[in-house]
């Protein structure tokens, strides 16, 4: 008799991000509760995980904002982590000076 098909699937991008956004709170010990504002906490940051599996990435305005609004509501350091093939972009966002 074969195996169910849903026995053999891939895990999907989604839960790849999901793996490494508990490996990213592992690794930097802090509380993350994935109900809340951004996907990670410490008790400075509040830290946006992206990754992908394609070639590039494009950070768009509207992620910016909302983590940058969403850090800035509860006092904390709004941070872009960012996952692409071996590499980890990590960068702090800051607002310029009108």
């Amino acid at each position: 008799m074969p195996r169910p098909k849903y026995l053999d699937h891939e895990d999907t991008v989604r839960d790849k991000s999901i793996k490494r956004e508990k490996k990213a709170v592992r690794t930097i010990n802090s509380g993350a509760f994935f109900i809340d504002k951004g996907d990670i906490k410490t008790e400075e940051c509040l830290i946006e995980h992206k990754m992908t599996e394609k070639k590039s990435i494009t950070v768009n305005l509207a992620v910016v904002e909302k983590i940058y609004s969403e850090a800035t509501m509860t006092g904390k350091t709004p941070v872009l982590w960012y996952e692409i093939g071996d590499y980890i972009f990590v960068g702090k966002i800051q607002r310029r000076s009108k």
